[in-house]
């Protein structure tokens, strides 16, 4: 593909009739919406919403959508999926390649996907298709699921997979609420890291059970979770916040703060700016409770 170069819809049509004459599938989707676009002779450009996944036999976007990790990175995205054909599982090799297309409505961000089926031989011969199409995904999972705790992890976030998970979200209102745990080193050091590790699985626990189905929890590092709140207003998101944290005292107390916009868009910054937010805001309160705690000791101290 050439980079900065605005395709016309007649281009592509000669791209995917030459690329079809090799690939097995060849398809222009706009990832924002889960479409395919039909392109016609005259020009026209007609989406089909809510239909990109149903080629992998889905109901919802695909969990590592290499199309929308193309629009969102701006670069060509690849990986392997499963495609289940009766009986029997087929796996396909993705080149998700970002091109701009120039429409009547205006120019569009879109991707030209290219699937290549492969056979069974191309991998460990006729009789392990089938337990290699479940390993692929085993490490679809693994590739964003926290071993510890089965939060998801740091890669999941900075991939920007939970917007993928869910259907038309680019735009949508979004809520990062920051969570991090009191005195977790002094857990460690006084009980042993079997109790930390434990404390940290409850607190997962925990939060992935007082979140909706379109939510999700991060384990960023060390005792930080991040929960990630899709489609709530600013005051679910408060009241979410408290709901949590009245929550996670039955084990522990825990620092919490949380950042909301109206317009999330990870492509103009939004997602750096309210993760920013949501740690000043989980700093502060953490401010708040040590200079609480020092007025504690000096009334006690003066009495």
């Amino acid at each position: 593909m050439k980079e900065n170069h605005i395709y016309s819809v007649f281009e592509i049509q000669e791209i995917i009739r030459h690329l079809s004459v090799i690939f097995d599938v060849v398809r222009v989707v706009y990832p924002q919406e889960t479409a395919v676009l039909e392109l016609g002779e005259d020009g026209s450009v007609c989406r089909q919403p809510y239909v990109c996944f149903k080629f992998w036999d889905r109901d919802t976007r695909c969990m590592n959508c290499s199309s929308m990790r193309a629009v969102l990175q701006g670069e060509k995205q690849e990986k392997y999926d499963i495609c289940p054909h009766g009986c029997a599982e087929e796996t396909y090799y993705v080149t998700s390649h970002p091109i701009r297309m120039a429409t009547e409505e205006g120019e569009l961000s879109v991707v030209l996907e290219i699937l290549s089926q492969c056979r069974s031989t191309d991998f460990l011969g006729a009789d392990g298709s089938v337990s290699l199409a479940h390993r692929l995904e085993e490490i679809q999972v693994q590739l964003y699921q926290d071993e510890l705790t089965g939060a998801y992890n740091r890669r999941y976030f900075n991939e920007v997979i939970f917007l993928q998970r869910n259907q038309n979200q680019l735009g949508r209102q979004v809520a990062f609420i920051m969570v991090d745990l009191h005195n977790f080193k002094m857990v460690n050091d006084t009980v042993g890291h079997l109790a930390g590790d434990q404390l940290l699985q409850g607190v997962s626990a925990i939060l992935q059970q007082n979140i909706g189905p379109n939510d999700s929890v991060v384990r960023m590092g060390g005792d930080e979770f991040l929960v990630i709140l899709v489609g709530s207003t600013q005051a679910q998101a408060l009241a979410c916040m408290e709901k949590l944290r009245w929550s996670v005292e039955v084990l522990t107390e825990a620092d919490f703060g949380c950042a909301y916009t109206a317009q999330f868009n990870p492509m103009a910054g939004s997602l750096a700016d309210l993760l920013q937010r949501a740690d000043e805001q989980m700093y502060k309160a953490k401010r708040q409770r040590y200079e609480q705690l020092g007025q504690s000791l000096v009334r006690e101290a003066r009495r």
